[in-house]
């Protein structure tokens, strides 16, 4: 019979003896960052010390990032690749001319979803952008994307996933990339610039052909296909931006701050034209530092701070860290405000944060039951009116905050 194989990155391996010196090689089996030996880590029949599985297995996955500690794969192994996630960040860290710039990223994404990444400005969101689109080489760690996403024939003696910067010209025919800077050229038209992106992918000419006219009124663009792109405005330049970062018709869109320097109305439009994408079963990821398109248009969001990511999940998973945690948004009739805030800081009320915000208070607590009446009354007592008055349980800005303030504090 033939001997028993485990799973090691997707190899086959023969069977570990029990007893074995602690050793660094990625490729062995009891090595902690060893991909089997993680999925083995979440039965505690398949550990030494089942004690601190059991522990494992109960935490909260975004609690894993605010520690610090490692995020451990979630999928498992005998599920079907198609069902896995579409590409896997690990431990990946960057740094220029010695300055650090990423520490140890962790995060998965999954096939058709619409994955926001979060940050201040200057937080290294494009440049974890173009680590994972394999733009540049990380000074560690590595990013992986399904073997099936870049060959057409699956061979399972192959590793189910394979890392980005080992496969450049495949990658490229897969991934579509709209960057800050425009990336088309300003002297063509928005047809002769869809044209050109096609033949630079070698699409046949028929095949440009039809995609730029699926993609000029995709992103309504109909009435202007003959106009130089210098003359669009900046809205119709963002969307001829993503037009040309679909000509490929690529698996996985990468937009990086694709709605900033943006009206409202414009921002709107781009929203649509991204739920349209994914429509197609794209996999659509955004960077941004605007939180309200985030929490409204992304199925899952990691949230970056401090060279690390802070949170990762779903926002409901996110509001979980935070649960019972609530905003107040009071307005009153004087907009006095300071008066309210000194009044309020002598009672003895627990409340994280107060601030005035577009005329109004807004107070953020996590006993909010306990103490509405308190903050109503003291407020009475200074003979303020009351205007209006919401509870509401916090948003994404908040929970960024919150997070960014956690990992501060570590």
């Amino acid at each position: 019979m033939a001997e028993k194989k485990e799973v090691d990155r997707g190899k086959a391996i023969s069977k570990p003896k029990k007893k074995r010196s602690q050793n660094k090689n990625p490729k062995d089996p009891e090595n902690p960052n060893n991909l089997q030996n993680l999925q083995n880590s979440k039965n505690p029949k398949n550990t030494k010390d089942t004690k601190n599985a059991k522990k494992r297995n109960t935490e909260h996955p975004a609690l894993h990032i605010i520690k610090h500690t490692p995020l451990k794969v979630s999928y498992p192994f005998d599920q079907p690749l198609e069902k896995r996630p579409i590409l896997t960040i690990k431990g990946i860290s960057k740094s220029f001319n010695k300055k650090l710039v990423l520490k140890e990223v962790n995060f998965e994404i999954d096939k058709g979803d619409i994955f926001g990444l979060i940050g201040m400005s200057g937080s290294g969101k494009t440049t974890l952008f173009q680590l994972m689109a394999g733009v540049i080489n990380p000074t560690s760690g590595d990013v992986q994307v399904r073997r099936d996403i870049l060959f057409e024939k699956n061979n399972p003696e192959k590793p189910d996933y394979v890392s980005v910067y080992n496969n450049q010209t495949r990658l490229r025919r897969k991934i579509g990339y709209a960057s800050q800077m425009p990336s088309f050229y300003e002297h063509l038209t928005v047809e002769e610039n869809l044209q050109l992106y096609g033949s630079l992918y070698g699409l046949k000419r028929k095949k440009i052909k039809e995609r730029s006219a699926q993609l000029i009124k995709m992103v309504g663009l109909q009435e202007e296909k003959d106009t130089l792109a210098s003359n669009l405005s900046g809205g119709m330049q963002r969307r001829l931006d993503v037009a040309c970062a679909m000509i490929h018709e690529p698996e996985i869109l990468f937009l990086d701050e694709p709605t900033s320097d943006l009206d409202p109305v414009m921002r709107r439009q781009l929203w649509n034209l991204i739920k349209e994408i994914h429509k197609q079963g794209k996999t659509v990821i955004i960077a941004s530092h605007i939180l309200e398109e985030v929490e409204r248009l992304c199925s899952k969001i990691a949230i970056l701070h401090g060279k690390k990511i802070v949170g990762y999940g779903s926002l409901e998973e996110l509001k979980e860290l935070f649960a019972g945690y609530q905003e107040i948004r009071i307005r009153v009739e004087s907009q006095d405000y300071d008066n309210i805030m000194r009044r309020l800081r002598k009672e003895k009320l627990v409340i994280d944060r107060m601030f005035e915000k577009e005329g109004n208070l807004l107070l953020y607590t996590n006993r909010a039951s306990k103490n509405l009446s308190k903050i109503l009354r003291a407020i009475e007592r200074i003979d303020e009116k009351i205007v209006s008055l919401d509870v509401s349980d916090a948003h994404l800005g908040e929970i960024f905050e919150m997070l960014a303030r956690k990992q501060e504090e570590q």
